[in-house]
């Protein structure tokens, strides 16, 4: 066991005799632990205690920590590697750290340099890494390198996007011609969870990100996409729509909507009010998605984001109604009458019992 384990309430194996010990309390570089008599119903410890050291805490097996983790703090990158307090952390090896990304109970996120021999080292790519400074351990998230990513922390989850774009210039009837291939794009998702561990999914897009600050909700990141992929691997610009990736599905939704300027997540069906300039979306309700475009409408609807009720009105669901309110219930009662020969009549209402 290393030393920087020995905290109280930590359970060690005694490699001497064979006993679990308990970690009662540290002082002064040391640990003070008391032989484990019971463990049920309640713990009981012998009276005798075993002082453990940096001298002969090899002699002891680290077992458990009912302790939750705490947030590392004081860390920072300097020439390559992690440091604390004007000293190195520990030793590194091969690793050459580049950026700390985020911090979570019992780890930090790091950027690491592709070593020297790798392919991945020409390109500029780093690994994801997690370092626990409790257990001076460095583990690698991932197989491949990717570009350095953008890194958004919502609560205990992080979304690692990285997306890049190279040229390949060729000779096409004479004249040099330059294209753009899409080389290495996608969206990493962590979840840390409080007892220090974490669990990760990952998409892997065949088109480029729009750098821009993405939407988030509780589950699920709103990205911009403004390219697509051509046969040849090449890519083109086009126009721009919304990448929806929810953390429980496996496979993206494209949302035909761009820039969103607002995201409001309904509690009534655990849908989505997606607003632009020219659109009102209810999108993944449970009642289906719906889409409002005229101005008018839009304008009655300006500030009332949160679905709270449906109705259909007509079997076949031929007119249905929609109840919104604004954050201070207020609401509106949108309805609409599906025809045959002129699509969708929206009128918004103040809303009564009657509708």
């Amino acid at each position: 066991m290393r030393m920087k384990m020995a905290e109280k309430n930590v359970e060690v194996m005694n490699k001497i005799n064979g006993s679990m010990y308990c970690i009662t309390s540290v002082e002064d570089g040391k640990a003070y632990a008391q032989e484990i008599l019971e463990k049920e119903p309640e713990q009981k410890l012998a009276e005798e205690k075993v002082v453990i050291t940096e001298a002969n805490a090899i002699c002891f097996r680290f077992l458990c920590n009912p302790n939750l983790p705490i947030i590392p703090e004081g860390y920072y990158v300097e020439n390559g590697f992690l440091m604390q307090s004007n000293e190195k952390v520990t030793e590194q090896g091969e690793l050459v750290i580049c950026k700390i990304l985020a911090s979570f109970p019992g780890k930090l996120l790091l950027a690491v340099k592709a070593n020297d021999m790798a392919p991945e080292k020409e390109r500029n790519w780093v690994y994801l890494y997690t370092y626990e400074p409790k257990r001076d351990r460095f583990f690698k998230l991932l197989s491949f390198g990717i570009t350095m990513p953008a890194v958004y922390c919502i609560d205990n989850r992080v979304y690692c996007v990285y997306s890049e774009v190279h040229h390949k210039e060729y000779e096409e009837n004479g004249v040099k011609v330059s294209k753009e291939y899409v080389s290495n794009a996608g969206v990493i998702t962590i979840e840390f969870a409080v007892d220090g561990t974490h669990t990760l999914s990952s998409y892997v897009s065949n088109v480029p990100f729009i750098s821009e600050e993405p939407h988030f909700t509780k589950d699920s990141i709103l990205l911009s996409v403004g390219h697509k992929e051509k046969e040849d691997g090449s890519v083109q610009e086009i126009t721009p729509y919304t990448l929806w990736l929810n953390v429980n599905d496996s496979e993206p939704e494209i949302i035909n909507m761009y820039p969103i300027v607002s995201v409001t997540e309904n509690h009534f069906d655990q849908g989505l009010t997606l607003k632009s300039h020219k659109k009102l979306m209810i999108f993944d309700s449970s009642y289906g998605t719906f889409t409002f475009s005229n101005a008018e409408v839009l304008k009655e609807l300006e500030d009332y984001d949160y679905l709270v009720d449906f109705k259909t009105l007509r079997e076949g669901r031929k007119a249905y109604g929609l109840v919104l309110s604004d954050q201070d219930y207020n609401l509106k009662f949108v309805k609409v009458v599906k025809t045959y020969d002129r699509g969708e009549i929206v009128t918004v209402h103040d809303y009564s019992c009657e509708f």
